[in-house]
């Protein structure tokens, strides 16, 4: 259980950094475009389309490790004044609500490439198709599940352990 933390932690991480780096490539995009416009008066035709898919990528790759690092927002206000056994019992029925959620995006993302794919969906710009963008979604909730899985089981064995975490 420890390794499988370990290893979803970890990639998790590397989300992150591919996150970053989509937001990078997103700025160059939008700067380069902009200078173009100014000095060559030939900006990036289909920007739209190239910021939308970095965007979305950089969104769907910083969910995990936002969850990794404990970086949404949170109402603590059980956790500080309930009892260990009903922490417990929230965060079992919490845990398999999120989870579930979550796997249910991840499906959907994965019958939405599939649907884009097989129609031959495209941006109207850059004729772009859609399937990429929409696996890559499927890849990122599916991170983003199994860290909400490793964190769950985290969390459960610290309040096992009469500890509120």
């Amino acid at each position: 259980m420890e390794g499988f933390k370990k290893f979803v932690y970890k990639v998790a991480d590397y989300f992150g950094l591919v996150a970053g780096l989509f937001i990078v490539i997103n700025m160059v995009l939008v700067v380069y475009s902009v200078v173009a416009r100014i000095f060559f008066k030939a900006p990036i035709a289909g920007l739209t389309d190239l910021v939308g898919f970095a965007s979305g990528i950089s969104a769907l790759f910083a969910f995990a490790y936002t969850q990794k690092e404990n970086g949404f927002i949170t109402v603590d206000l059980i956790n500080e004044y309930a009892p260990v056994k009903f922490q417990m019992v929230l965060h079992i029925l919490f845990s398999i609500l999120e989870i579930g959620l979550f796997a249910l995006v991840t499906y959907r993302f994965f019958v939405y490439g599939n649907s884009t794919l097989q129609n031959n969906n495209v941006t109207w710009v850059m004729y772009l198709p859609y399937y990429p963008v929409a696996f890559i979604g499927c890849l990122g909730m599916g991170m983003l599940t199994l860290v909400m899985v490793a964190r769950s089981m985290e969390r459960f064995q610290a309040l096992k352990g009469g500890k509120t975490k």
